[in-house]
């Protein structure tokens, strides 16, 4: 499985399964910076909301615009393939997903911190605390694989 094939397979899985890790992670990112981090309940919900919403936006423009756009690479169920799949496990999966939005989060808190007062380390742990969270949540909930 090339790495275009697995975001490809994980941008899918996002945008079934996978996108109830997006609300959960609002929520727990939300409550984390409001306990940890003492960042006001109001501007730590917006601010949940919009590292989730860049992580999706950004996650889509690479899968959809790098990935299927530019390079053509297509979907193909690994059965009709004859290939063996990498990925069965819905946790690893979850996890994964949860990785990638972790590492795109990230990213936005390094920007975020030019124009709020945030401890980028503390923020990168609670990125990172809330996704695998979310992530074992939408696993345990809401997955049967």
């Amino acid at each position: 499985m090339s790495i275009s094939d697995f975001l490809l397979s994980e941008w899918l899985w996002n945008i079934t399964w996978g996108m109830a890790q997006v609300p959960i992670n609002v929520v727990l990112l939300a409550l984390l910076l409001w306990c940890v981090q003492k960042v006001g309940a109001v501007q730590a919900f917006f601010t949940a909301l919009l590292a989730n919403a860049f992580s999706c936006a950004i996650f889509t423009a690479i899968v959809v615009g790098g990935i299927i756009w530019l390079m053509g690479v297509e979907y193909i169920h690994p059965e009709d393939a004859h290939q063996t799949t990498v990925l069965t496990n819905s946790l690893h999966v979850c996890l994964y997903l949860g990785l990638i939005h972790a590492v795109l989060q990230i990213i936005f808190f390094a920007f975020w911190r030019c124009f709020f007062d945030l401890s980028v380390i503390r923020a990168t742990v609670l990125v990172v605390a809330s996704n695998m969270l979310s992530a074992l949540i939408v696993n345990l909930l809401f997955v049967r694989m």
